[in-house]
């Protein structure tokens, strides 16, 4: 994060490298964590708004968990769509 200023200025193929390593390190880490509809919420209404990811999250948290505490009749699982737990 700290070289992107040194990796658009500079062409340092170095500094190139290591944003794309972040960046693919922090996409992974994004796409097993499993982090729900609050966050989806966030980046989609942050993005479209200009506002701040965790304002978002903070404004969104209460409805995403009443919705979530709701009894019903459909069947939730923690983690759809994932047999095992993949890196």
């Amino acid at each position: 994060m700290f070289d992107q200023p040194v990796a658009i200025t500079n062409q340092s193929e170095r500094a190139r490298t290591n944003m794309h390593y972040a960046a693919t390190l922090g996409g992974m880490a994004f796409s097993n964590a499993f982090l729900g509809i609050n966050h989806s919420l966030a980046h989609k209404t942050g993005g479209e708004f200009g506002l701040p990811h965790g304002l978002v999250i903070t404004i969104a948290m209460q409805h995403v968990t009443r919705f979530n505490a709701a009894s019903g009749k459909v069947k939730r699982n923690p983690y759809p769509r994932y047999e095992v737990y993949r890196a």
